[in-house]
């Protein structure tokens, strides 16, 4: 009966349920009566919370985890309303909730276990740096068996761990944190990264943007905000800029561009060493953007791998609408490449079975526009499936010189294939040529992904890490994935390449997440296997995706064999 009924109903076609985005009610500015008050209570309570024991602090988070569980549908559908709704339905929004709860269940860890949860982390020798392999651990090692996320420390640092973060605890800071305005994790990430990690108290003035989050982030972080350790603000500029500025805030962190992080610290344009002209003489640290890079080492791959190499790099473009620091900007190839016509014919593909999106995000429109009048004259592209109204196509720009490659960042749907002019594709050549494209015409130094078949990185040998891992100026460095996952690990650091000054912040001075409070981090590594069956749940086009983050919630929350078999099972249908 149940077949009959099924062969009857008139079937919905997918593009029927995609969604454009909605104008969402902005909150009402807090006064300034409102956020001195708040300082006042939080400047009150930064002794009582920086002596707090860790196994008190592991409660608290363990509820606001829970919150996120019970939240999750409803904070989802908040916004997708904001962003628009596309292939995957509600799903988009509840991974990036799921990522919450991973951020939280791996510090809680840390928490109640401290060093200890640093036991089956195991480590080596490269040259005069130490490389701890940090995933994966406990049952996760049943959901990520080919997986493995390694640490990569400072030249000549020890694998010490908290001395950084107790010497903060010890400074009883109040930070301000500046929200970032395009995803949820990011700005519960820096929450966790603040109190949790460095044990200070914190307001979190929200982005105009995305401000619609606090109703909900009320209900998550409830236990926070009645305990008086963590506040929130909203309005517009002239609100950040007064809390920037107040003498009870000793700490800032910003999630955002280089030129907000100017404006703060120089207001204006920085004078290369001239610290005497900072406007702010606060501790200042910033995750800021940058161009990310797409290295594809030649090489004989399968037509399965080239197919699932080409749907995981449309998937770190087209997620969030290309409004991600971490988005894919540049695909390095090989011109002599046997393969390269086939792989952007596989890219081409992806593209074209993807829903063109609305760029919601403020100003993203403009850039786009400015990148397709700069392109008009190269090989450009228009891809994707025509959906919702004020969507705009993806826009591919194939066959660059190096020369001819805008290597900033977009923070829209466009994408470029640089192909590099080297003789029989030469692996150590293709590796030193790549790696020196990739430092020096991507700006930036946040995240990188390289694809090289395991072949490759035999061939390569010794110059596989002292090559490629260590040349490239990156603190996050994904090998055959996307970036997606790599910031989805609080185990691995996210953040910059270290060595950024004040008056030239390229992407930033800070190393966040860093569940396991590492004290000298230079550089993360996840390595992923290529093809996934099933197929990554961070991919914008997988089915079954709502179900797939609502049991992965509940495993990620509260971990056991059950829950992690009906995660599965339920993978099996992605």
């Amino acid at each position: 009966m149940l077949k009959l009924v099924r062969a009857v109903m008139p079937k919905v076609k997918e593009e029927e349920k995609w969604k454009p985005p909605e104008k969402m009610e902005k909150r009402k500015p807090t006064s300034q009566a409102e956020w001195e008050a708040s300082l006042d209570t939080l400047a009150a309570n930064k002794s009582m919370w920086s002596k707090k024991e860790d196994q008190e602090k592991a409660i608290l988070l363990q509820t606001c985890m829970n919150n996120i569980v019970q939240v999750m549908e409803e904070a989802a559908a908040i916004g997708h309303r904001a962003k628009g709704q596309y292939e995957m339905g509600l799903a988009e929004e509840m991974f990036a909730w799921v990522t919450c709860i991973l951020f939280a269940k791996e510090t809680i860890q840390f928490l109640l276990e401290g060093d200890n949860c640093l036991h089956g982390v195991t480590s080596r020798q490269v040259g005069n740096q130490v490389v701890c392999t940090v995933l994966p651990t406990g049952l996760d090692c049943m959901l990520y068996a080919e997986y493995r996320g390694e640490v990569w420390l400072e030249p000549g640092q020890p694998p010490t761990v908290g001395q950084k973060a107790k010497a903060v605890q010890e400074r009883e800071e109040l930070a301000l944190i500046l929200g970032a305005g395009n995803q949820i994790p990011v700005i519960f990430g820096d929450v966790i990264h603040k109190l949790f990690v460095e044990s200070s108290v914190a307001m979190l003035k929200f982005s105009p943007v995305n401000c619609y989050n606090g109703t909900v982030l009320e209900k998550v972080f409830e236990p926070l905000l009645n305990l008086g350790i963590l506040k929130f603000a909203y309005g517009g500029s002239d609100v950040g800029e007064a809390l920037v500025g107040h003498k009870k805030v000793d700490a800032i962190h910003l999630t955002g561009s280089e030129d907000t992080f100017n404006a703060i610290v120089w207001g204006g344009t920085p004078d290369e060493g001239a610290e005497g002209t900072r406007a702010v003489n606060k501790r200042i640290t910033a995750e800021l953007g940058g161009c990310t890079p797409y290295i594809i080492f030649p090489g004989e791959w399968t037509n399965e791998q080239l197919d699932y190499m080409a749907r995981q790099i449309v998937a770190g473009k087209v997620h969030n609408s290309g409004h991600n620091c971490l988005a894919a900007e540049v695909v390095v190839t090989s011109r002599t490449w046997r393969q390269r016509e086939q792989f952007l014919n596989r890219l081409e593909h992806h593209f074209n079975t993807t829903a063109q999106r609305v760029p919601y995000y403020p100003g993203s429109f403009e850039k786009y526009k400015a990148f397709k009048r700069a392109a008009a004259r190269a090989n450009l592209k228009e891809l994707g499936k025509v959906g919702v109204e004020g969507a705009v196509p993806w826009i591919l720009v194939e066959n660059l010189d190096p020369k001819d490659v805008d290597g900033t960042e977009h923070w829209c749907g466009v994408m470029q294939e640089v192909a590099l002019d080297l003789p029989d594709d030469d692996l150590n050549d293709f590796a030193r040529s790549a790696v020196e494209f990739a430092n020096e015409r991507c700006a930036g130094q946040l995240s990188c992904s390289v694809w090289a078949s395991q072949e490759v990185q035999t061939k390569l040998g010794a110059a596989w890490e002292k090559d490629v891992i260590l040349g490239l100026r990156y603190g996050s460095i994904s090998v055959n994935t996307c970036i997606l996952p790599a910031f989805g690990f609080s185990r691995l650091g996210w953040g910059a390449y270290p060595g950024n000054g004040l008056d030239n912040i390229g992407s930033g001075n800070a190393m966040i997440h860093n569940s396991l409070r590492f004290d000298h981090l230079q550089k993360s590594v996840l390595y992923c296997p290529l093809p996934v069956f099933p197929p990554a749940i961070w991919l914008h086009d997988i089915k079954n995706g709502e179900n797939i983050a609502r049991l992965a919630a509940k495993y990620f929350a509260n971990p056991s064999i059950g829950a992690l078999a009906k995660l599965a099972v339920a993978n099996l249908r992605a």
